[in-house]
């Protein structure tokens, strides 16, 4: 029974490892994306007051007439 429970828990040990191995390429994968979205909204960020702005004036436009 002591064997059993030693087997169980080296099977356990093993099977977790593989699940860590399986998922780093994930991982990696998610903080690629996540650095070519952060640079896209960098270089995307110049923009931003440019379409307030436009935004503001059509809400003007509006106001005026």
């Amino acid at each position: 029974m002591k064997n059993c429970t030693i087997v169980f828990l080296i099977f356990l040990c093993w099977l977790s490892a593989t699940a860590t191995l399986a998922q780093t390429p994930d991982l990696e994968q998610l903080k690629t994306k996540l650095q070519q979205l952060e640079q896209m909204m960098q270089d995307l960020r110049p923009y931003f007051p440019t379409i307030a702005e436009l935004y503001a004036d059509a809400e003007y436009k509006d106001l005026t007439s």
